[in-house]
């Protein structure tokens, strides 16, 4: 495996301060906000601990395939 292929979220629960790893997940509309589906056994929606901000950056060769 890459170094890539190896990197999971972390997921953090604010009512009773549940963390779990999860490699994958969808994200579904809720009440109208956008919200990962990973549930906390208590049965809330979990967040991101450390959520990233700002757009991918993609590269393109010069026949304009992006990699």
């Amino acid at each position: 495996m890459t170094e890539y292929q190896c990197l999971m979220a972390n997921y953090v629960c604010k009512c009773c301060e549940h963390e779990e790893t999860r490699d994958r997940a969808s994200i579904r509309m809720v009440d109208g906000k956008a919200v990962h589906d990973v549930k906390c056994p208590c049965g809330k929606y979990m967040e991101l601990k450390n959520p990233k901000s700002g757009a991918p950056s993609f590269r393109s060769n010069r026949y304009g395939q992006v990699y």
